[in-house]
C-alpha cells in the first residue's frame, strides 16, 4: 500500500504531496513523510528467507534410495568388526568383511552423487573426484584380503606407503575442499555432513603423519602399537559411523 500523510486532527489519510487535509483542512506540511525503509526490510527479509530455505537441505531424493538402508547396515557392521580387530586379534579373513564395508561406503557416496545433481550450487564434481579416489583404494583392500597371509610383510609395507597412504592423503585434500563448499553454501543436515567430513579428514591426515613419525622414530612392540592403533581406529570409526548415519538420514526412502 502507498504511503500516506495521516492528519493529526481527524485521522484522514492524504496524499504525500498534500499540504492540507482534504477533510478538515488541517496543516500537513510539517508532518514527516513516512519512510519505505520498513517495507524494504520486509522485502529483503523475505528474499533472504527464501534463499535460506532453498539452501536448507535435510532430505535429498534419488532413485537409488532403496539401496541406502542396505548399504548403511553393511557399513555399520563392517565398522563394528573393524573396531574389534586390533583388540581381539581376529583372523585375516576379516579383511573380506572390511572390503565389503568399503564397497558399501563407496556405494553410499555414489548414491549421494546422484542426489546432489538437483542442487543449485553444484558439488557433484568434487564428490565425483572423491568417489574415484575411494574406488582406487578398493584394489588395496582386495590385496589385503587375498594376499595378506601369503606375501612378505615388506611387500605389504611398500603397498601401504606407496599406494594406500598417497591416495588417502589425496582423499583428505579433496575432503577439505568438498566440506568447505558444503559448509559455505548449505544449511541443515547437508551442512552437518560437511562438518563431519571435515573432522574426519583432519583426524585421518593426523593419523597418517603420526604413523609416519612413529614408524621411523620409535621402535614399538607390535602389541603396544596394535593397542594405540585400535584406540585411534575407534575414534575414526566412530566419526565415520556418524557420517554414514547422517548420509542415511539424508538419502533414506520417503514414506508413502
Amino acid at each position: 500500500m502507498d504511503n500516506k500523510k495521516i492528519c493529526p486532527e481527524c485521522g484522514e489519510a492524504n496524499e504525500i504531496s498534500s499540504s492540507h487535509c482534504k477533510r478538515c483542512g488541517g496543516e500537513l506540511s510539517d508532518l514527516a513523510v513516512p519512510s519505505e525503509e520498513g517495507n524494504d526490510d520486509e522485502i529483503l527479509g523475505k528474499i533472504a528467507h527464501e534463499i535460506e530455505g532453498e539452501n536448507h537441505i535435510d532430505r535429498l531424493t534419488t532413485r537409488y534410495a532403496w539401496a541406502v538402508p542396505i548399504l548403511f547396515i553393511i557399513e555399520a557392521l563392517a565398522i563394528l568388526l573393524d573396531s574389534m580387530q586390533n583388540f581381539l586379534s581376529l583372523s585375516a579373513e576379516l579383511y573380506w568383511i572390511t572390503l565389503v564395508g568399503f564397497v558399501a561406503e563407496v556405494g553410499l557416496v555414489l548414491v549421494l552423487l546422484t542426489a546432489v545433481r538437483t542442487l543449485k550450487k553444484a558439488i557433484g564434481s568434487l564428490l565425483m573426484i572423491y568417489a574415484i579416489l575411494e574406488i582406487l583404494l578398493i584394489p588395496f583392500c582386495v590385496f589385503l584380503a587375498v594376499w595378506s597371509m601369503k606375501v612378505d610383510a615388506q611387500v605389504i609395507f611398500y603397498a601401504v606407503w606407496f599406494y594406500y597412504y598417497p591416495i588417502t592423503v589425496l582423499v583428505c585434500v579433496v575432503s577439505f575442499i568438498l566440506s568447505g563448499q558444503i559448509i559455505n553454501n548449505y544449511n541443515g543436515r547437508l551442512e552437518r555432513i560437511g562438518w563431519i567430513i571435515l573432522i574426519y579428514a583432519i583426524l585421518s591426515i593426523i593419523y597418517v603423519f603420526v604413523y609416519c613419525i612413529v614408524t621411523f622414530t620409535y621402535s614399538m612392540p607390535d602389541e603396544e602399537w596394535n593397542f594405540y592403533d585400535g584406540i585411534v581406529g575407534l575414534v575414526l570409526n566412530g566419526v565415520g559411523l556418524y557420517l554414514y548415519f547422517e548420509m542415511f538420514q539424508l538419502l533414506r526412502p520417503r514414506r508413502a
